[in-house]
């Protein structure tokens, strides 16, 4: 098994270097993306929206939503992303630097985007997890893998079973829906992905009915 790298440093490097995002923020994946995030955020009535991993903005560039807020680990990516989104209303912080707490359920939907299999380190997959859960109030829209895999190539990944992990780890919400890729992977690196849609809500305290039984809100 490769040695697995410093996060931060690889991304700072990697755009620093001209990098970017990766094929997956590109062509027909991009597409794709864009389509079912604007579809949600337009039906589900979201406002205001935390992007944890805006990189190049490639994909943020396509995201219509009254407020958006993008953060990164590296500071090249967010002045690429600031370039991309073009929105004067837009907001873009360094992940180190988001006072987290000051922001706790302050946003409709936080968004997650080919990050999770990147955070090798499983201090900062601890961390990452909990301030994207933590900063929303209604939704969290995760596009990921969803398998153990400790053995990873290239070092930069690392995939991790997700759902299991969401369900011990932040028991107050629940998986609203999955969504399967429209380009699964099969081999191509370019227009094919391993990462499906996986929406969660949180969920909703018990309500007693007229009736006496405990239902729960919908």
């Amino acid at each position: 098994m490769k040695s697995k790298v410093n996060v931060k440093e690889y991304w700072n490097k990697r755009y620093e270097s001209g990098g970017n995002s990766g094929a997956g923020s590109y062509g027909a994946l991009r597409e794709f993306k864009v389509n079912f995030i604007n579809s949600f955020i337009a039906e589900n009535g979201v406002s205001s929206l935390v992007d944890l991993g805006c990189g190049d903005g490639s994909v943020a560039s396509g995201i219509v939503v009254e407020r958006y807020t993008g953060l990164d680990i590296s500071k090249q990516a967010l002045i690429l992303c600031e370039e991309a989104v073009g929105n004067p209303e837009a907001r873009f912080f360094c992940t180190e630097n988001f006072p987290y707490r000051e922001h706790a359920g302050a946003f409709d939907a936080a968004l997650s985007m080919d990050v999770i299999f990147h955070l090798v380190e499983d201090s900062l997959f601890v961390n990452y997890m909990a301030n994207l859960f933590s900063l929303s109030g209604k939704y969290v829209i995760i596009y990921s893998s969803d398998r153990e895999d400790d053995g990873t190539s290239p070092c930069h990944l690392k995939h991790r079973k997700i759902s299991e992990y969401i369900k011990e780890s932040e028991p107050e919400w629940v998986l609203l829906r999955a969504v399967s890729n429209k380009y699964p992977f099969a081999g191509d690196h370019v227009n094919q992905s391993f990462s499906d849609f996986f929406i969660y809500r949180r969920a909703q305290p018990a309500v007693p009915d007229s009736s006496g039984s405990n239902g729960r809100a919908e």
